[in-house]
């Protein structure tokens, strides 16, 4: 078969068949009966500990938000979607950013370059804040914000919009997510060090309760380490885990846990095990309302709520028969419904290899208000509660989640597992199984590994493709208005009072040591985030070993994270994929240049480089990695490339020369076997 391309269901692989076990690992018995109920855990919705929910009429008192996670390019063409996705219907927004956003990095910077504006939208300075938000009345609409390494700088930016258009901070509603433990572990887009990591969390929640007191400064999230690969419970435990040291973190700080735990929410993917998912969201919620009153003495019954929001879709999408995964998300909304969510964004079918189209997006949005208004899921408060499974599987989703964090305890806390890589290597683990199960066919995936057509490739309508003119222009300057650096970082000629808006709110008074005000400042005066924040490089990770003749024995590879995508989890597990095939196995860390890349595989002297790149930027990152090699003289080493990489992009990577693309649905053993076969 040529690499890369979709082919036949491979053989030898068994029949599908439903598993006696959830995706956790729970016993799902055939049939159960009122003993397994336990009156006690079940409550009444709206009552401690809320296992049925924390609002006593549901969504018959407010229904959740709906969100679509978008954005892309330049803040033109996002304000464009935004406007697009509420006229059908959306409730919120939902903003992603672009890499050199996301790690504090100008335009202009050579790292930056080739991300620009791919799995986000650019926002480098007040002036394009401002254009996002152009014609949309921030007092109306509740603004999400995937960002965490700089979320104090744009939550500043916000603020200092929001001034502008005249609207109060207190009327300001949202979240920004700003949960920096998970980036380490997960997702990649950390800049400073764990503790002073968690000292600018902490100042931006005790800073939003008294300026924005509606919106939400943090969002601790589960998502990430999910796809990464953990179960339903070590997503929740994790979660449960980081909540409780910010929590720790915010009282070391002078917070009060009655003020500050009222604006905690929470964040997590849903994947396709309905009842595991359903049972997840109620056990945590019983969990986290013990915890705040047993463990912090909260005594308010809003200090102990749970609330969260949800991605249907993520990992549990796939590029084969991509329009399976219309399906596949409404059965996760459902899900997300009967959990009790506050807030749903679902996934578009083609963002397994692309930028959402229009056209997929407003499916997406659709499939939630189907789900709202036409199945009728949503009119009575959990109404799979006092199911004898149910409740049985949500009594044992609690003890799993309990026994892990138990096991974090155990270890010395979250912080030090996280300095440790001791839950990075958990995570691993749980990545490299998830895909071995994937390729065995035992986790049965429809379209992929089982009823599959022979030859089957990808076959969808519309393809997204970004204005490239807009994307140089945003690379070669920073846009006019967007103020000139001063000294000490201060910055003039963005600011919303500077050009004739409403005059900003005086910053409170700042509390020893308290960052936030300082930030605010900036925002309002136009600092752009890599002025904002600085910026630390993580060290390389070697992983190296001795084997008995394997197939890739004697081979030495270099995986390395062109660019400034944190998404490793693949990276890391194909790294362990072919150190298990016999190959010495080089990883470079994220955040690495082409140049360095290059440098480091002329250095190591290895034979094939293998580049994981999930961002898009795959062509660019390419040229400029053939090119770093040349320069070198080493231009005979082979070049492989895996990640999101759309089907039409595929036989142009080869056209560059790359001597193999690897996408995330074909096999392992078959990704060694054409190394194997390349390098013999």
């Amino acid at each position: 078969m040529k690499h890369g391309e979709f082919t036949e269901r491979p053989s030898g692989l068994p029949p599908p068949r439903m598993s006696p076990v959830s995706a956790t690992g729970i016993p799902v018995p055939t049939s159960v009966g009122p003993g397994a109920v336990h009156p006690d855990h079940i409550g009444a919705p709206g009552e401690y500990p809320f296992t049925r929910g924390i609002f006593p009429d549901g969504y018959n008192g407010r229904m959740w938000t709906i969100r679509q996670y978008s954005g892309f390019g330049t803040a033109e063409e996002s304000n464009e979607r935004y406007k697009f996705l509420l006229a059908q219907g959306q409730t919120g927004l939902s903003v992603a950013l672009d890499l050199p956003t996301q790690c504090g990095y100008d335009p202009t910077h050579p790292m930056a370059r080739s991300e620009i504006g791919k799995v986000g939208v650019s926002l480098s300075n007040l002036s394009e804040a401002e254009i996002l938000f152009q014609g949309l009345d921030l007092a109306k609409i509740s603004t999400s914000f995937t960002i965490n390494g700089t979320a104090a700088i744009v939550y500043a930016m916000y603020l200092a919009v929001a001034d502008k258009q005249g609207v109060p901070r207190d009327k300001l509603t949202g979240t920004i997510q700003n949960d920096i433990l998970k980036e380490y572990v997960a997702r990649g887009t950390w800049i400073f060090p764990v503790k002073p990591s968690m000292r600018l969390v902490a100042d931006s929640i005790l800073y939003s309760n008294d300026v924005s007191p509606r919106f939400n400064a943090i969002s601790i999230a589960g998502a990430h380490v999910r796809d990464a690969g953990c179960t339903a419970a070590e997503e929740m435990a994790y979660t449960l885990a980081n909540g409780l040291a910010y929590v720790d973190e915010l009282q070391a700080r002078g917070g009060d846990v009655e003020k500050f735990a009222k604006r905690l929410s929470f964040f997590f993917y849903v994947h396709m095990d309905f009842f595991d998912e359903i049972a997840k969201f109620r056990a945590g919620r019983r969990l986290w309302a013990k915890l705040m009153k047993e463990r912090y003495g909260a005594i308010d019954p809003k200090a102990q709520h749970f609330r969260f929001g949800v991605v249907c879709g993520g990992s549990s999408l796939v590029a084969p028969q991509p329009y399976n995964n219309v399906i596949r998300v409404a059965v996760e909304t459902m899900a997300a419904v009967l959990g009790g969510a506050q807030s749903i964004f679902t996934c578009a079918f083609d963002e397994a290899f692309q930028i959402p189209t229009e056209t997929s997006a407003e499916l997406a949005v659709r499939t939630q208000q189907i789900i709202a208004f036409e199945s009728g899921i949503g009119r009575t408060v959990d109404p799979l509660g006092g199911s004898y499974f149910l409740e049985q599987h949500t009594d044992r989703m609690e003890e799993a989640i309990t026994k892990v964090m138990g096991e974090i305890d155990a270890y010395g806390g979250v912080v030090r597992a996280i300095e440790e890589g001791w839950i990075q290597m958990r995570l691993a683990e749980r990545g490299l199984e998830r895909k071995l199960k994937a390729d065995s066919g035992e986790s049965v995936i429809v379209g992929q590994n089982h009823f599959r057509r022979e030859g089957e490739q990808i076959a969808v309508g519309d393809v997204f493709t970004l204005d490239s003119d807009r994307r140089a222009a945003r690379a070669g300057e920073i846009p006019a208005g967007a103020g000139h650096a001063q000294p000490g970082g201060r910055r003039h000629g963005a600011g919303a009072a500077d050009r004739g808006g409403a005059q900003r709110p005086r910053e409170p008074d700042a509390a020893p040591g308290r960052l936030l005000p300082c930030l605010c400042d900036g925002g309002r005066d136009g600092v752009r985030p890599e002025e904002g924040m600085g910026r630390v490089q993580g060290a390389g990770e070697p992983m190296t070993t001795q084997t008995t003749e394997r197939p890739l024995q004697g081979k030495r590879i270099l995986i390395g994270k062109p660019g400034l995508d944190g998404h490793d989890i693949g990276a890391k597990i194909i790294a362990l994929t072919l150190r298990n095939a016999g190959a010495e196995v080089i990883y470079t860390g994220l955040r690495r240049s082409p140049e360095q890349i290059a440098r480091v595989a002329v250095d190591e002297g290895v034979d094939a480089l293998g580049l994981s790149i999930l961002s898009g930027s795959h062509k660019e990152l390419v040229v400029d990695v053939f090119a770093c090699l040349r320069e070198l003289d080493a231009a005979d080493i082979k070049v492989f490339v895996g990640g999101t990489i759309p089907h039409p992009d595929q036989q142009a990577l080869r056209d560059l020369g790359v001597a193999g693309v690897y996408t995330a649905d074909m096999p392992l053993a078959d990704v060694v076997a054409a190394l194997a076969r390349a390098l013999s």
